[in-house]
């Protein structure tokens, strides 16, 4: 028996400090290499365009792209963690938490981050309530949308005797919109009310929801705006019962899970739903230069991405739809709405679904706006004979400045 536990301490001793010092040395050999490399291209090319740059993330990510074994010295260190036990491991400036139920998170160990964040949500409270002042000039309303996150705000799961801020600062954010008079939907009330657990809504290895719950969250939305806005819906649209699904098994680790390799991180399973019904969708997009008419599988489903199986690392399962920066008239809606939907990547997994529930939807994905030339999100409305503005974000969304520059 005690050469069985000497043998095991040995194995994990060798399991944490040989991967540890493999990887640090191999990245620290790649990123020398592949700054070199990179720095004769750079000076080769500044003739061609002054002022040039590459950046260290730029510098990190040819290196993962390119140094050899890469992705297996990220596997072997996190089975080093895996058989050390601890749920709280600092992947470069990264630094992720499992939770009671596997799933990954990511944490900020920073003091002064919870500060920080209701700082920020309270200017963007200031941002939204500025928008809502140029929509009420107008005659069209504005819904906020709060999708939720990871962490249960009654059961967050954290280990340690962490605490859990994020819902906290969604909650003081909501607070602010009340006290400004600006509508809004929180869909973390929606999932504690149907039931609806983090653990399966909500992929193990990314931060993002299963397609199912985005689905039916959604279907409460067009609920609401039939209720709120007199926009009328048809509910089968979105029932569940109405869609085929293909179900794609471990195929890929998220975010999260590529930080630290599957031998950590739990990999994946997900669903793609199409609508089992007549669909008739005519897609533009100026920005990549798409103009599509056909069905819901037709026009906004990326097929590349269901047939590409290259392996865990670079199987993406958040893109499976295209959705952003679209301009999409659906021919056979229940109603005659133009709807504007600003949104984040959970909005963005929604797809076709979205636009299914109007005449017209003008999608605005505000990380890529500065790439839409000549435009604002204000002559987006002012240009699309707007009924209704609805800002879709999750909690993670409700602190960051730039999703708010309206």
């Amino acid at each position: 028996m005690k050469i069985i536990k000497s043998i095991t301490a040995i194995l994990l001793a060798l399991a944490i400090l040989i991967p540890s010092a493999l990887l640090w040395s191999n990245m620290s050999f790649a990123r020398t290499s592949v700054h070199s490399l990179l720095s004769a291209l750079t000076s080769r090319q500044h003739r061609l365009a002054d002022g040039l740059s590459i950046s260290a993330q730029e510098i990190d990510k040819a290196a993962s792209d390119y140094i050899g074994f890469h992705n297996s010295f990220i596997n072997i260190y996190g089975l080093g963690m895996r058989l050390s036990g601890t749920r709280l491991v600092h992947a470069g400036a990264r630094t992720l938490v499992k939770l009671d139920s596997g799933a990954l998170v990511e944490y900020s160990t920073d003091p002064n981050a919870a500060k920080e964040s209701a700082d920020a949500a309270k200017k963007n409270v200031a941002s939204l309530s500025a928008l809502k002042t140029y929509l009420d000039t107008q005659g069209i309303p504005l819904l906020f949308v709060l999708a939720p996150g990871k962490l249960d705000e009654e059961d967050p799961g954290l280990p340690y005797q962490l605490r859990d801020y994020s819902n906290v600062t969604a909650d003081s954010f909501l607070d602010g919109l009340e006290s400004s008079g600006i509508d809004y939907l929180d869909l973390r009330k929606v999932w504690r009310e149907k039931g609806w657990s983090r653990t399966d809504g909500f992929y193990y290895s990314d931060l993002h929801w299963q397609p199912k719950y985005a689905i039916l969250s959604w279907a409460y939305v067009t609920q609401y705006l039939s209720d709120r806005y007199g926009i009328r819906n048809d509910p089968s649209l979105f029932d569940l019962k109405n869609q085929k699904v293909e179900s794609f098994k471990n195929i890929s680790l998220g975010s999260t899970g590529r930080i630290i390799g599957r031998f950590y991180a739990i990999p994946d399973s997900t669903e793609l739903y199409t609508p089992d019904f007549d669909t008739h969708f005519h897609l533009v997009n100026k920005r990549v230069g798409w103009d599509k008419t056909g069905t819901f599988e037709e026009t906004t489903v990326n097929r590349s991405l269901t047939h590409d199986r290259s392996g865990l690392f670079t199987n993406d399962m958040i893109n499976m739809y295209y959705a952003r920066d679209s301009v999409v008239e659906n021919t056979l809606a229940p109603n005659d709405a133009n709807v504007v939907f600003i949104r984040d990547s959970f909005g963005g997994m929604l797809g076709g679904y979205v636009p299914l529930a109007f005449r017209n939807t003008s999608i605005v994905d505000m990380r890529t706006m500065n790439e839409r030339k000549d435009e604002t999100v204000q002559s987006i409305i002012d240009n699309f004979d707007t009924d209704l503005v609805v800002v879709f974000y999750h909690i993670g969304m409700v602190d960051k400045e730039d999703m708010f520059s309206f």
